[in-house]
C-alpha cells in the first residue's frame, strides 16, 4: 500500500511538472504578445511627436496643456499601457493616459487607440472624435473599420501601418514624409 501512495504522489509530481512546462512551452504566444503591444506603444508614441505628425494648432489650448492619448481596451492593456508611458513627454508636453470608459471622456484627447479586443462601439467613437478632430488609431482586426487615420498590424513582431491620407487631411493633421515613406498611404 505505501509503494502504491508513494507511486501516485510519483505520478501527481511529474503531471504537475509537466503542466508547469506546457505552460511556459505555450507561454511564447503571451511573449509575442507582449512584444507586439511594445511595438505599438512606440509607434503611439512616435505618432504623438511632430517629427511624424503635426496635431493641428487649435488642439491644445495652451503650451503647457498635456498631450492626452484615450485608450478604448480592456484593464490589462490600459495598465500595460500606462506603465510604458509613464513620467514620458512628447515635444515637451505630458503624456497623460485616459481609459476611455464614456463618450465623454474622448474629448479632451489629442490621440484616440482601440485596441483590437475591444467590444466597444468604434463607429460611435470615431464619430466623435472626427467632430473633435482627435488622431485615431485602431489596430486592424478581421471585421475593420475604414473610419481610422490610422491602423496598425501586427504580424511576428512586425508592424505595418496604413494611413488615410484623406482623413488625417480633412482633420488639419500634417503628415510629415517619415510617416509617408513608412506607411501604405490610402485616400478614401
Amino acid at each position: 500500500m505505501y509503494t502504491l501512495i508513494k507511486n501516485i504522489r510519483r505520478y501527481y509530481k511529474t503531471i504537475f511538472v509537466l503542466g508547469i512546462c506546457c505552460f511556459f512551452v505555450n507561454n511564447d504566444n503571451f511573449a509575442d504578445t507582449e512584444k507586439e503591444d511594445k511595438l505599438i506603444a512606440a509607434y503611439i508614441y512616435n505618432f504623438t511627436k511632430a517629427v511624424y505628425i503635426q496635431t493641428p494648432k487649435g488642439n491644445f489650448k495652451s503650451n503647457k496643456d498635456p498631450y492626452t492619448i484615450g485608450i478604448v481596451s480592456d484593464k490589462q492593456f490600459y495598465n500595460f499601457f500606462s506603465n510604458i508611458f509613464k513620467g514620458k513627454k512628447s515635444d515637451n508636453r505630458n503624456i497623460v493616459l485616459r481609459r476611455i470608459l464614456s463618450d465623454n471622456s474622448i474629448v479632451g484627447c489629442n490621440l484616440i487607440f482601440i485596441q483590437k479586443s475591444t467590444n466597444e462601439d468604434c463607429n460611435r467613437i470615431l464619430g466623435i472624435s472626427e467632430k473633435h478632430k482627435i488622431l485615431t488609431i485602431g489596430e486592424v482586426t478581421d471585421f475593420w473599420n475604414d473610419n481610422f487615420m490610422i491602423k496598425l498590424s501586427s504580424k511576428k513582431n512586425k508592424i505595418s501601418i496604413e494611413l488615410n491620407i484623406t482623413k488625417t487631411k480633412n482633420a488639419d493633421y500634417i503628415v510629415s514624409s517619415r510617416l509617408l515613406n513608412i506607411a501604405k498611404v490610402i485616400e478614401n
